[in-house]
């Protein structure tokens, strides 16, 4: 439970969506199947035998059959001494182009393929991501199969709970695509009442709970990166457009928006800059942080976080405009996200909001006391 610190301060919480909230990919037309796949090959560790010093284009995707699994799988990505998981091997070691490793990143546990070991850890994926018997979700993509849950019950177990708690809390959905209308559709079915899993609910500021629906009319921004600077557009409520400049103005608009009422944002952050940039630290999904404040918790789940780095998420402080390090902010602002573990435990966010809370009551960098 959180402690008496930590209840008076708001949450932000800050959502990346694939693979943190949905488990499939519109974009590259990946279904359900094949996200599951994806994540084994980035969770499932093994060794591989000794590499060519020179490799040859043509052969490389021969090569990936030298991977071998070291079971069991664990319940996290966390590194294992000595070994590399599937992913990392066709990425890091082989240096596979796009195309080629997801296909057989896709295909991980396919019969034949080298991770057919842990084809009955990814039965027991699609098993709980499968909805009861009988519901159907009408705004589901096509990429979701019929029958299966498109946001995971654990982030709407986050959700009741705080409620539950009374805890002030608001929520803001990032994304370097285009996925936000669909998680809009069903967080507005929870919202009000009308989730065939949830019927009742009453998160729409149509009681004494504020309005967590997600308006993309008028609560919609979209980044803009360069070498120069940061750029927040953001959709007024009569649909025009409002762009302020710089990490100040950027936190600024962004916590007034907050304070005025909004209680779910949604964020287009700026892939081609992340790009081009090499997918370094300080390029990514910005994160603007005041560590002095003792009112509000600002926390970030992506899985794209790696063990010892941030990588796709930008954190800096918003007084300085300079990066915050790494162990300064993974599990206080920032969690890397673990999809297996979201799937099978639907207390999962609900249990990672509390460490990052119990950690921050002891955070070296938080000036001045948490009241």
């Amino acid at each position: 439970m959180p402690s008496a610190m930590s209840t008076t301060r708001k949450l932000v919480l800050h959502f990346d969506v694939n693979k943190t909230l949905i488990m499939c990919d519109p974009v590259k037309g990946w279904d359900m199947s094949k996200m599951v796949n994806a994540l084994l090959s980035e969770s499932c560790y093994g060794t591989y035998e000794p590499l060519p010093s020179l490799l040859d284009p043509a052969s490389k995707s021969k090569l990936a059959a030298t991977w071998s699994p070291v079971p069991p799988l664990q319940p996290s990505s966390q590194p294992r001494a000595g070994l590399i998981t599937y992913s990392d091997f066709l990425e890091e070691k082989l240096q596979l182009p796009k195309k080629e490793k997801d296909a057989l990143k896709s295909t991980f546990v396919d019969a034949g393929q080298v991770g057919q070991v842990f084809h009955s850890a990814y039965q027991d994926l699609l098993q709980c991501l499968q909805l009861p018997s009988g519901v159907k979700l009408p705004w589901a993509p096509p990429a979701i199969q019929s029958g299966s849950y498109f946001m995971l019950p654990a982030f709407f177990r986050l959700l009741l709970n705080l409620r539950a708690q009374g805890r002030d809390f608001a929520l803001v959905f990032r994304t370097f695509g285009t996925d936000l209308p669909e998680v809009a559709e069903e967080l507005e079915a929870f919202c009000t009442g009308s989730h065939p899993l949830y019927p009742g609910v009453r998160m729409d500021g149509t009681t004494d709970c504020p309005d967590y629906r997600l308006h993309t009319d008028m609560a919609f921004g979209e980044f803009f990166r360069d070498a120069h600077g940061v750029q927040l557009t953001m959709r007024g409520p009569t649909g025009t457009c409002l762009p302020v400049q710089g990490w100040a103005e950027v936190w600024r608009a962004l916590d007034g928006m907050l304070s005025a009422g909004h209680r779910a944002l949604g964020l287009r952050d700026y892939y081609p800059f992340w790009r081009e940039q090499g997918e370094s630290d300080t390029s990514g999904k910005l994160l603007l942080l005041d560590p002095s404040r003792t009112d509000v918790h600002h926390i970030f789940f992506d899985d794209n976080v790696q063990w010892e780095k941030l990588h796709i998420i930008d954190a800096r402080d918003v007084t300085t405009g300079d990066p915050i390090p790494f162990v300064d902010v993974i599990d206080h602002w920032v969690v890397k996200a673990e999809p297996l573990e979201a799937i099978r435990d639907p207390d999962y966010f609900i249990k990672a909001v509390e460490l990052c809370e119990a950690n921050l009551n002891t955070c070296a960098i938080c000036r001045g006391p948490v009241v």
